[in-house]
């Protein structure tokens, strides 16, 4: 499994929520007013998105017998996000504060099976708040694995 993950950095499309779209030509008067030309015009702005997804698809694997229910509570493992801004933030690298971050389990896969049992694999999407930044720049965390035995990372 990945022991790093880096995510894609955000890019300007994925921050719209409808198609980019050229403004139409318009002709205003331009006034002079204290040094400065002012135009009045209304220009229509789409609305941001604040919230990105980040899709981390194999993030654990693990076995699990013949009698286990694949989707019960404990048998597979608990992902979750720790930094030094606490848990469910990822902080900035220049410590600039932090963002907050749902971590939201993907469904589990059968990869293989045998005469003992199943191996599962899972993933995570991390839903990424935006809309708490204050600088551009890089994010950091771990996110830590938790099986119903023990944890690790």
């Amino acid at each position: 499994m990945p022991a790093r993950v880096e995510l894609a950095p955000v890019r300007l499309d994925e921050l719209g929520t409808a198609p980019v779209q050229a403004l139409a030509g318009v002709t205003r008067q331009a006034r002079h007013v204290g040094g400065a030309l002012v135009v009045d015009a209304a220009i229509a702005t789409p609305p941001i998105r604040l919230v990105i997804e980040r899709e981390i698809p194999v993030l654990w694997r693990q076995r699990v017998g013949h009698d286990e229910n694949p989707y019960a509570r404990g048998v597979v493992p608990r992902v979750r996000l720790q930094s030094q801004g606490g848990f469910d933030r990822l902080v900035h690298a220049g410590d600039a504060g932090a963002l907050p971050v749902r971590v939201r389990a993907l469904a589990p896969r059968t990869i293989a099976r045998d005469t003992q049992g199943s191996t599962l694999e899972g993933g995570v999407v991390l839903e990424i708040d935006l809309g708490r930044a204050v600088a551009a720049g890089r994010y950091s965390g771990e996110l830590v694995i938790e099986d119903a035995i023990g944890s690790g990372s």
